[in-house]
């Protein structure tokens, strides 16, 4: 079978996060570099729906930073604590957001935690796969087989992601666009019996802007972004 995302897997679960995100922009002559750091504790419930679940998550612990050159900001994040986040998830781990927390000011001037659930859960193959055998999705997205993990006994499945997409972002009313380009890679381990256990994603985002009538000067901005998750083996107490 192939991985996929059931409610009674997560009807009980608790993800802790760890995210680093290293920001990087050059203006004309300038550059610039920022760090963005980002720990939690993630709890999640589920309930089955008409093909998909409805989850709702919250966190539990949290702490966020930002590095820059003006110095270091580590907001309070108690204010974004036990806030909901409520939507619904696919078998192939695709998440539609119904209801979104209340985040503080002083949390987002260092991350946007609004949408922090919208592409948590890492995406499966919609088929099952063979070692070594390889898929791709109608977005472009690849999907490979791994040799299951050794570590876990054998027990769990590996799943790797390879994605990279194209495009323009318009600037204002169509007359400057930038170019940008977004890679990712992901590896993510299965259980059957209890879904995903742990993951691991890279995802590279540029953005070139070429002088014209809306930027004056040459823009590039390069966000990088490192994401492990790993299951824990207590579940938190429901609220």
């Amino acid at each position: 079978m192939a991985p996929a995302y059931r409610a009674p897997d997560l009807a009980c679960a608790t993800f802790r996060e760890m995210v680093l995100t290293e920001v990087h922009t050059q203006l004309g002559g300038g550059d610039r570099r920022e760090t963005v750091r980002r720990a939690g504790v993630l709890q999640v419930r589920a309930a089955p729906r008409v093909g998909e679940i409805a989850i709702e998550a919250w966190y539990d612990t949290l702490a966020v930073s930002r590095e820059a050159p003006e110095g270091t900001l580590v907001p309070d994040t108690d204010g974004l604590l036990g806030g909901r986040y409520r939507g619904h998830l696919t078998p192939a781990g695709q998440y539609r957001a119904e209801a979104t927390p209340f985040v503080p000011d002083e949390v987002l001037e260092v991350t946007d935690l609004r949408r922090a659930l919208d592409d948590f859960f890492p995406r499966s193959p919609e088929a099952a796969l063979a070692v070594g055998e390889q898929a791709s999705a109608a977005d472009g997205a690849r999907f490979e087989r791994l040799p299951d993990s050794a570590a876990a006994g054998g027990a769990w499945v590996g799943v790797r992601l390879i994605r990279r997409r194209e495009g323009t972002t318009p600037l204002a009313q169509g007359e400057q666009d930038g170019i940008r380009t977004e890679e990712e890679e992901a590896t993510a381990w299965w259980e059957s019996g209890s879904g995903p256990r742990a993951w691991h994603r890279r995802i590279v985002v540029e953005t070139s802007i070429a002088p014209g009538p809306v930027v004056r000067q040459a823009v590039r901005l390069r966000v990088e972004q490192h994401i492990a998750v790993e299951r824990l083996a207590s579940c938190g107490p429901v609220e």
